[in-house]
């Protein structure tokens, strides 16, 4: 759990998908499915981040209340506030922000821009990986501590 957001995505790889605002959350919604992902980061016309549309945002601004993906814009929809971290952060904080605020993707924040992304999903294969080592660990303690 002390591992890096920075060190996840050196693996993972830094980058981001995104769309922008004006698009309607059809395309959104394709995209989405077409590159099996959760959520978006929504930008202006520079490219700057102004949102994130998840598919939670679908659901309960779209689906639920009757609207038209067709005619519905990213915008209209999107999560404005956005709860960022950055790389020095370790998979830990990034638990404890997800849990507090109620999110499943944390865009991360390097140099001044969005460089990445950390899910859920992300965080939880870190924890799984986390704990095989441990566990390795005290199984090569004990066979070298303990010889049969």
């Amino acid at each position: 759990m002390d591992s890096l957001v920075g060190d996840v995505l050196n693996q993972k790889g830094w980058f981001i998908h995104t769309i922008e605002q004006g698009a309607t959350v059809f395309d959104a919604i394709q995209k989405m499915v077409d590159l099996n992902i959760g959520s978006l980061v929504v930008t202006d016309d520079g490219g700057e981040m102004v949102g994130i549309m998840t598919e939670r945002d679908y659901l309960t601004k779209v689906a639920l209340e009757g609207r038209s993906s067709k005619t519905t814009f990213v915008y209209e929809i999107m999560t404005k506030q956005v709860v960022v971290i950055e790389a020095g952060f370790n998979m830990r904080q990034c638990l404890f922000l997800m849990t507090e605020k109620r999110c499943r993707h944390l865009p991360v924040v390097r140099d001044g821009s969005v460089q990445g992304l950390i899910s859920i999903g992300d965080c939880a294969r870190e924890i799984a990986h986390d704990r095989d080592v441990t566990v390795q660990y005290f199984v090569d303690f004990i066979q070298r501590r303990y010889p049969a």
